[in-house]
């Protein structure tokens, strides 16, 4: 029976111990203080980046397809990559019969004209003697049937030649010239713009047509290239024609290029509700390519408001909050946000200029936490 009294003592005296050195830690945790590094709340002015993406397009670019029914690829006059001037032959089909026709039909229209000038000299020089002859008859030199026979029927049947050959049946001969020429021009291919080209899309004894589903040659003027964007209804009525823009390309090293709005469509895209917005580059080392990715950063500048680094707010699903440190006291405050950037945001409501906002600690603060900012020396925290 002592010795179960002595125990229970012991126990006793033992839980309350263990009872009192906890009181102490709990107390410890109670006023331990969380270092945090603020920034102090100024009002300033934003720039806010919106970056839209899109491909590079050639300025200028012509897909090229023979003319007329084509035919047959004779030969290819240019490779990928080579430059060419309007009006160069790029690939030329078989046309030897139609070099024949284009023949032919000169000798036709030679002909013709031949005729014309012989039938006019002929009846010029009829004329001459009919007037000759109509002179002789009146004076009585020659009779009726003399001046008919040898003077006024030469004229009639010289006067109906020349009518005949008149210069309906000559333009008759040149329009079939025309369109033997033009039939054998469609079987030369030639440039329609000066630039480089792109694809070359057929080889020597392929049909070629302007149904078939390539075109021959394609050619890009790569000294210049755009940009299509879709920009949303907020942004669009903040840009101009003549903007300068910056212009990020993945593939091409050396950037962000410059590059000048010179587009903006007044509606909007009816699948996407953007708005499409052409920037162009220029391009002079062709290094920029059609088909490469790009962004464009859109710079919008807002006037003065609260700014503050992201880092200093957090939260989700609208709302949003940020630590201000008052008396070396930690307070939690809802904000509203603004527009922002990657590095600061604007905050509509909820913090003051001057106030002390926390920026690096905020995730092991509590509302009513004593804090040490860090690099302020202890005289100073309540400030």
């Amino acid at each position: 029976m002592r010795f179960r009294t002595l125990l229970l003592i012991i126990l006793s005296v033992s839980l309350l111990a263990a009872g009192c050195g906890k009181q102490p830690e709990e107390n410890n945790s109670a006023e331990k203080t969380v270092p945090v590094e603020v920034v102090k709340a100024q009002k300033d002015k934003l720039q806010e980046i919106n970056v839209v993406s899109g491909k590079l397009e050639a300025v200028s670019s012509s897909d090229v397809v023979p003319g007329g029914a084509g035919g047959k690829v004779e030969s290819i006059k240019v490779e990928t990559g080579d430059k060419v001037w309007k009006g160069q032959t790029l690939v030329v089909l078989e046309n030897n019969t139609l070099a024949a026709a284009v023949k032919q039909a000169e000798y036709g229209v030679a002909q013709v004209k031949s005729a014309l000038e012989s039938a006019e000299i002929d009846f010029k020089q009829a004329k001459k003697n009919y007037e000759r002859g109509q002179k002789l008859f009146k004076q009585g030199a020659i009779s009726k049937s003399v001046f008919e026979s040898k003077y006024e029927n030469p004229y009639k049947k010289a006067k109906i030649n020349f009518e005949k050959t008149q210069p309906a049946a000559l333009e008759k001969a040149r329009a079939g010239l025309e369109q033997a020429k033009e039939s054998y021009q469609n079987s030369i291919v030639a440039a329609p713009i000066s630039g480089t080209v792109t694809a070359v899309n057929v080889n020597p004894g392929e049909l070629a047509s302007p149904q078939s589903p390539l075109p021959v040659v394609s050619i890009a003027m790569l000294d210049k290239v755009e940009v299509e964007a879709g920009v949303a209804g907020d942004l669009v009525n903040n840009l101009s024609t003549g903007d300068e823009v910056q212009v990020d390309v993945s593939a091409v090293p050396g950037g962000p290029f410059a590059g000048k709005v010179t587009s903006i469509s007044p509606a909007a895209d009816q699948q996407s509700k953007s708005f499409p917005v052409e920037v162009e580059l220029d391009n002079p080392e062709h290094k920029l390519k059609p088909g490469m990715f790009a962004e464009i950063n859109f710079v919008r500048e807002h006037d003065e408001h609260i700014v503050v680094p992201r880092e200093a707010v957090s939260g989700s699903g609208g709302e949003n909050a940020a630590w201000v440190i008052k008396n070396g006291t930690a307070h939690k405050r809802q904000v509203e946000l603004g527009p922002g950037n990657s590095d600061s945001i604007i905050v509509l409501s909820g913090i003051h200029e001057g106030d002390r906002v926390v920026v690096v600690g905020s995730g092991s603060l509590k509302d009513g936490n004593k804090v040490k900012i860090k690099g302020q020396v202890a005289a100073n925290e309540n400030n």
